[in-house]
């Protein structure tokens, strides 16, 4: 018996890639059997804190396993890609893999997730060397990050006119530029995991892992970033000081980190923009970041934000 398809995850799949996704909902369970039996699976329970795939925990051989399948096919090949390149380094070991799925099987990383302000610059930055291989071309299936972010930006333009309260064009237009402008000033490309935010990573025992990592080559500067935004607490001078410590302790500009923080920001109020539910004051509270990182240039273009930004979104 293969655990149910639980109906958040189901609304979760149609919200984030549309109603295209249904017959992939559809044909999952077919797919999830024929993958336990080539690769010898008795899947237990359906995990609760995968958003973006269908993740279920069980025994291969004995041992305990994460399955995992993911919709987005190019992301999932990038993990794909990413664990293989990485080869158990700071990742959990890749078992087994099925890139036309694409599914993979992970060996289970017993371990809890940090809570915020409990990981020190030091110990982000130790992850992140290990993770940071460096590359002279992608490995197979492993996009080049500016590739994957000029598609997701032009997305963004087009999908923020008709949002009921868009930003301005010249404001999500300066984040892309900013994207591609970093992107294509750094001269050392590493494979970066991608999606570096506090919920991808593990405490097990005195060790750190990464976890849901579509991997991608390019500024390491991005990992960094994402992860000082998802520490953040509200806290602008905290802000800074952790961006300093993390850059230091990478060997990495301090003023990088900072400037790819920028089209961050923007995202993340785009996300809450564009998703309903949102309560006045998270849609505040992204507005503030994005102003605190903001570059002087757009503040002295954007010192008004429009009042509608701030309307509740409940």
């Amino acid at each position: 018996m293969l655990p149910p398809l639980p109906d958040r995850l189901r609304t979760q799949f149609l919200g984030l890639i549309g109603e295209g996704i249904g017959p992939w909902i559809d044909g999952l369970p077919d797919l999830v059997a024929r993958l336990c039996r080539d690769w010898d699976v008795e899947l237990q329970a359906t995990l609760d804190d995968g958003w973006s795939a269908y993740v279920a925990s069980g025994v291969r051989h004995g041992q305990p396993v994460v399955f995992k399948v993911v919709p987005q096919a190019a992301e999932g090949r990038a993990e794909i890609a990413g664990l293989l390149a990485r080869d158990g380094r700071a990742v959990p070991t890749l078992l087994c893999h099925d890139l036309t799925a694409p599914a993979l099987l992970l060996r289970h990383v017993p371990g809890r997730a940090p809570t915020q302000g409990e990981l020190s610059a030091r110990g982000v930055a130790g992850l992140l060397s290990r993770l940071h291989l460096h590359v002279e071309r992608p490995p197979a299936h492993a996009p080049q990050l500016i590739d994957r972010l000029a598609a997701h930006w032009q997305s963004r333009l087009t999908a923020n006119r008709p949002l009921p309260s868009p930003l301005p064009d010249r404001l999500v237009a300066d984040a892309a530029a900013s994207v591609e402008r970093l992107c294509g000033s750094w001269p050392r490309p590493v494979l970066v995991h991608g999606d570096f935010e506090a919920r991808n990573i593990l405490r097990s025992d005195d060790d750190l892992i990464a976890i849901d990592s579509p991997a991608a080559v390019g500024d390491p500067g991005y990992d960094a970033a994402c992860w000082i935004l998802s520490e953040h607490d509200g806290n602008p001078d905290a802000l800074r000081h952790r961006t300093t410590e993390l850059a230091d302790a990478l060997d990495y500009p301090t003023q990088r980190i900072w400037q790819w923080a920028w089209p961050l920001a923007v995202d993340e109020l785009l996300d809450k923009l564009d998703q309903p539910g949102w309560s006045q004051q998270s849609i505040h509270d992204a507005l503030t970041l994005a102003r605190t990182v903001a570059p002087t240039t757009v503040l002295d273009c954007h010192s008004a934000p429009p009042a509608e930004l701030l309307v509740s979104r409940t």
